[in-house]
């Protein structure tokens, strides 16, 4: 396994957590909003606000992340194909 597998694995583990609590935080914002959870005195807003993005970034993430590993990585321009003998 490379750096650059090693790197994109961990890019996927992030993603994973960060689906996960993303759902957790618009599950819990779609309970308040029916009136079946939780306390009334707090914003609803935020638990929307971090979810949706959270939710787009952790799938970003577990997709592989590829223009960050791409930056991270970048593809070498000698002409060799990056194998090792």
């Amino acid at each position: 396994m490379t750096g650059r597998d090693l790197f994109g694995v961990v890019f996927r583990v992030a993603g994973l957590v960060l689906v996960m609590y993303a759902l957790w935080n618009l599950w819990f914002a779609f309970f308040q909003l029916v009136g079946m959870a939780g306390p009334k005195d707090f914003n609803l807003a935020w638990y929307f606000a971090f979810g949706v993005p959270a939710l787009v970034v952790g799938l970003y993430f577990l997709r592989g992340a590829p223009h960050l590993l791409r930056f991270s990585y970048p593809d070498r321009r000698d002409g060799s194909n990056g194998t090792v003998a």
